[in-house]
């Protein structure tokens, strides 16, 4: 059987809102190595009975996968495991590639480390253009709506898909 052993407990991570959240950090290893894995709790924004079915008094379905997407940023930060490339996962994870070129670029620790994204979903993942406060990003940031669809909407998936190294 795996070890289990708590690294992080209770501790806090600013997101993109500026919000304070409790986060918890998990790390096992897959049976029989010596790999860790690690797992990420954000209670107030996944603690619902579907990874996908979370909307929360309005709040927009990807909300919490961008901050789960930061927290997993700050995470590795803060162990100082600096891995060579992250693979993002369709729009679920994508703003990393967007945030390392833009509010990480000046971060050395971020510097030189690459991003994979695995396109696998047929949704943009589309929100508001006045959500961009959420993004942690100014809405110039943004490629315009207009550059990515043709509507009104920040397109996660867009900005993944322009910001990663390789798709």
């Amino acid at each position: 059987s795996a070890e289990r052993q708590f690294t992080l407990e209770g501790d806090k991570v600013r997101l993109p809102n500026k919000e304070q959240a409790k986060i918890n950090v998990f790390k096992t290893f897959i049976p029989d190595t010596k790999i860790p894995v690690y797992f990420l709790s954000l209670p107030k924004y996944f603690n619902r009975e579907s990874i996908y079915k979370h909307e929360n008094n309005g709040q927009d379905v990807h909300i919490p996968f961008l901050y789960f997407s930061k927290v997993a940023m700050e995470i590795i930060k803060a162990m100082d495991w600096r891995p060579d490339v992250i693979n993002v996962h369709s729009w679920l994870t994508c703003m990393i590639s967007k945030w390392l070129r833009t509010i990480y670029i000046k971060d050395q620790f971020f510097k030189n480390i690459a991003t994979a994204l695995t396109v696998h979903v047929n949704s943009p993942g589309e929100m508001n253009f006045n959500q961009a406060k959420n993004l942690g990003l100014k809405k110039r940031d943004l490629k315009g709506p207009s550059k990515i669809n043709s509507r009104k909407n920040i397109s996660i998936l867009g900005e993944g898909i322009l910001n990663s190294d390789i798709i």
